[in-house]
């Protein structure tokens, strides 16, 4: 099957195949014939029921897993903050669970200094 076509795709083209073989019940392909393509085509409705059933369910428990992924994070950030308003943002228990300690903060006062205007050549 080509990449590009879908199981959906691939569904409505025997739909309209099997309407055309159903008109014409002597059409064969050696030993296949409207009856195989219905069966073959059933079983592919089938699957792609499941597979359109199960990422509805999967999609579900990925909405429930990002929010209570969310819930944790704000636990996290909150209990981050706890620890620092409790042992200081320097302490040693404030680095352990993420936080960056007081001390080891740049200042922001590293600027790099701007570059000295070039010499003008002397006269001469």
């Amino acid at each position: 099957m080509s990449s590009s076509l879908t199981p959906t795709q691939v569904l409505a083209e025997s739909e309209v195949i099997i309407r055309v073989l159903t008109a014409n019940p002597g059409f064969k392909l050696g030993d296949d014939d409207v009856t195989t393509l219905s069966r073959e085509r059933d079983q592919l409705a089938t699957l792609n029921g499941d597979v359109d059933s199960s990422r509805t369910a999967l999609t579900a428990k990925m909405d429930r897993r990002d929010d209570q992924a969310k819930i944790v994070h704000d636990l996290n950030v909150r209990f981050r903050g706890g620890i620092r308003a409790t042992y200081g943002p320097d302490s040693e228990q404030y680095d352990q669970v993420g936080g960056t300690r007081a001390s080891e903060r740049s200042s922001g006062l590293h600027r790099t200094p701007a570059p000295a205007p070039a010499k003008a050549p002397p006269a001469s």
